[in-house]
């Protein structure tokens, strides 16, 4: 990194001044070993151990010197200065404790950042090889989840958190309640189910669009005509080609009965 700053220093970078990328992927070689321990039988202490204690006792050897020169510097310079306060002096000690303590803050400063790096590496990476198996089993979990699901159901999981403001096209637009409607009937039709169940789907469309969509799709001569629909509506025009009819009124089956227009005109004329 150092070589490739000072070369910044002087000049532009190009592709060329950058490093290649290693033939030999360490991180994927890790993760081969982690995967091959059985998490559920052993500690996780004795895997991080097995697979990091050779670095962390590397990194606490490369401490040791800067301890000492931590803890010798205030005792050289306390020497130096008894030295120099005394009367009887010796000017080859005062000269050792001098050059003592210059040592000792080379060293420091030397095998300071060093000790960082090589600290902040190993619990790096100690921290990172846990979260790696967990995050890549959560994963393989949901993929198999997704697997198992319908079309239908993996729309939903994918955007049932997200409420309102569905993003759809090309830049992404917050959908109107007609939209909404529009697509979550389109992922229902996906479903190859014997029964529909659709709860007032054309309320929320215009005239228009709701007359193509019975015709096209829950008419009997459409999409879904080989399959039970039970369709909830106030709109009596779609009433005229149903099975059966059931009047609803305050939560309870009013009326149960075949066709009747006469029937449905009486009754849509009381509720209103």
């Amino acid at each position: 990194m150092k070589p490739t700053l000072y070369v910044g220093y002087k000049r532009q970078l190009t592709v060329n001044d950058l490093d290649d990328i290693p033939h030999v992927d360490k991180e994927l070689i890790l993760f081969d070993r982690l995967s091959s321990y059985d998490w559920s039988s052993t500690t996780t202490l004795n895997i991080v151990w097995k697979e990091f204690g050779k670095d962390y006792i590397f990194a606490s050897l490369f401490l040791i010197p800067y301890f000492i020169t931590c803890i010798a510097q205030p005792l050289l310079f306390r020497q130096t200065l008894l030295n120099v306060m005394n009367e009887y002096r010796s000017h080859t000690i005062s000269y050792v404790y001098a050059i003592l303590l210059f040592v000792s803050i080379i060293l420091q400063a030397l095998t300071h950042r060093q000790n960082i790096f090589r600290a902040a590496r190993v619990a790096i990476r100690i921290l990172n090889a846990p979260t790696m198996i967990i995050y890549t089993h959560a994963l393989s979990l949901k993929l198999a989840s997704l697997a198992e699901m319908d079309p239908d159901q993996v729309m939903n999981f994918g955007f049932e958190s997200i409420g309102d403001f569905i993003m759809i096209g090309e830049n992404g637009i917050i959908l109107s309640s007609g939209q909404k409607a529009r697509v979550s009937f389109a992922c229902t039709l996906h479903a190859n189910v014997a029964i529909y169940l659709l709860d007032d789907p054309l309320s929320v469309v215009d005239h228009r669009v709701a007359q193509q969509i019975y015709e096209r799709c829950i008419g009997p001569c459409e999409l879904l005509k080989n399959k039970t629909r039970l369709l909830t509506t106030h709109q009596a025009q779609f009433l005229s080609e149903s099975n059966q009819i059931i009047f609803l009124s305050h939560g309870h089956i009013d009326k149960q009965s075949c066709l009747n227009e006469n029937n449905i005109r009486e009754k849509l004329c009381k509720q209103s």
